[in-house]
């Protein structure tokens, strides 16, 4: 294997290498994470120098142990007026379901199959 080769890898090589699936690369890729490069129609190969970089990104570190933890360290608090609110929008949501569960006799929602063959019948 050339030089060259060496400096390059495979989508699967990467995602292996950063122990994500390839799903995840190719995700990476399309939001410019990780440069790629097309070396034929069907072809995509990625430096490992960019590979590397994309694997000692600090969010990186959270989402391989704690997908979460980014996320949480990025969020502030919440205002007391902001709680107020939540609760208000919690309380009216829990009644409105209420509501709804007493209209359909006990059920949130009735089951699609019970849609489904009705149409099926009226056709």
């Amino acid at each position: 294997m050339t030089s060259a080769h060496r400096d390059y890898m495979t989508v699967k090589e990467a995602a292996a290498e950063l122990g994500v699936s390839p799903s995840t690369i190719w995700r990476w890729i399309s939001a410019g994470r990780i440069p790629a490069q097309r070396i034929g129609p069907k072809i995509i190969r990625l430096r490992k120098r960019d590979v590397d970089e994309a694997g000692a990104h600090p969010a990186f570190a959270f989402a391989s142990t704690d997908p979460w933890e980014a996320i949480r360290r990025s969020l502030r608090p919440m205002t007391e007026e902001e709680g107020h609110r939540l609760d208000a929008a919690l309380k009216a949501a829990g009644e409105n379901r209420a509501e709804m569960r007493k209209e359909r006799g006990g059920k949130l929602v009735p089951s699609s199959t019970d849609i489904i063959r009705e149409w099926r019948d009226k056709r």
